[in-house]
């Protein structure tokens, strides 16, 4: 499962709706130049290892692509705290 936001804590996102299973993993695919509060959620949910972390060039969607193909992941998108999430397969 990976893990994309625009705003906000990402620590927040652990409570999507539950927490990875043992066979799955989640990926936090974030843009070089995010917010420091950002890099620190990230940092956080690291830290906890209950994520393994991306970094792709600032603004690359080529960059982020092939990650995202490369390791083959369900991704799951937050725009704005008050939206829904939209999961993508």
């Amino acid at each position: 499962m990976a893990v994309m936001t625009a705003l906000g804590s990402i620590s927040s996102l652990l409570a999507v709706g539950r927490k990875p299973a043992k066979d799955e993993r989640i990926a936090i695919f974030s843009d070089a130049l995010n917010h420091a509060s950002i890099i620190d959620g990230i940092r956080l949910i690291e830290r906890q290892q209950e994520a393994v972390v991306f970094v792709y060039k600032h603004c690359d969607m080529s960059h982020l692509d092939f990650l995202l193909y490369v390791f083959h992941f369900s991704v799951i998108i937050s725009l704005l705290h008050n939206m829904p999430y939209v999961t993508m397969n």
